[in-house]
């Protein structure tokens, strides 16, 4: 793995893909992607490509021809090829990443972000998404070298952006459906069906599947699986536990269970998710 100057701030050098050019390449590619402190100092993208920034916990400043605007904390903005922009925040902490984008495919992505934002340039998104960022730095060597693993990132990343969004603007959304969701975040090491959440919440378990999904955009359950696989996979990074010790924490009690629930989520198996993680680190 290299870094590339010329993509990057003086102290916040950007880690770019080593992947040569294919067929693939020209629908769509991840070209770099870095983690900027930009306290005191404006940072400028460069221009040739097609640039996805998400604030983090900063609010920070983009300034270009068309406008100056404030964007707050955990936004993901969409900036489009060859638009000069320059960033800049005051936060007295907090970082933000910067994805570099290519392809035919981004003016189309692009359009499609547009349209479903609010403001018709940026998406408010929930704190899960720092982890997909910290996830794609740690193990972009592993993203880099797989074209549709690439693309289903970055597909999923605006899919759940939108999703958070379209919840943060509801006024609507149920107060039991915030408890449920609570209980997933804080408690997803323990099980759960939805007639145990019928019985819990005093609501018929069908409504309950339908006001989840459409405030949050997936499943009750599905929800709960992810969120115990972005856990899973930070475990394995960090620990040597084993792989049915891992599924277990998180809430997965059967080994085969997890192994498929974390395939179905990564498109690798835990042991190869965290043998490639490591591989890349030596």
């Amino acid at each position: 793995m290299c870094t590339e100057s010329s993509l990057a701030s003086k102290n916040d050098p950007m880690v770019y893909s080593m992947r040569p050019h294919d067929e693939f390449s020209s629908c769509f590619r991840i070209e770099a992607i870095g983690k900027h402190s930009l306290r005191g100092t404006a940072f400028i993208p460069q221009r040739q490509f097609f640039r996805m920034i998400f604030t983090g916990n900063s609010q920070i400043r983009v300034h270009s021809t068309a406008n100056d605007r404030l964007y707050g904390k955990m936004s993901l903005i969409f900036i489009g090829k060859d638009e000069s922009v320059s960033l800049l925040t005051d936060s007295a902490s907090g970082d933000i990443y910067t994805l570099y984008l290519s392809g035919v495919c981004c003016a189309y992505l692009l359009n499609a972000f547009k349209n479903a934002s609010p403001d018709g340039a940026s998406l408010l998104c929930s704190p899960d998404i720092l982890i997909r960022f910290e996830d794609l730095i740690s193990n972009f060597g592993m993203y880099a070298a797989d074209d549709l693993r690439e693309l289903q990132f970055f597909v999923n990343l605006i899919g759940d952006a939108i999703s958070a969004s379209n919840a943060s603007g509801s006024e609507n959304i149920p107060e039991y459906i915030k408890s449920i969701k609570e209980l997933f975040d804080n408690e997803y090491t323990q099980s759960y069906t939805l007639d145990m959440l019928e019985h819990r919440f005093h609501v018929n378990k069908y409504k309950i599947a339908k006001d989840f999904t459409r405030c949050y955009g997936t499943s009750p359950i599905s929800y709960l699986n992810k969120s115990r696989i972005e856990h899973a996979k930070k475990l394995l990074l960090t620990t040597d536990y084993r792989i049915n010790e891992i599924g277990f924490s998180v809430g997965i009690e059967t080994t085969n269970h997890f192994i498929r629930l974390f395939k179905k989520y990564t498109s690798l198996t835990p042991a190869v998710y965290r043998k490639l993680s490591r591989t890349r680190e030596i």
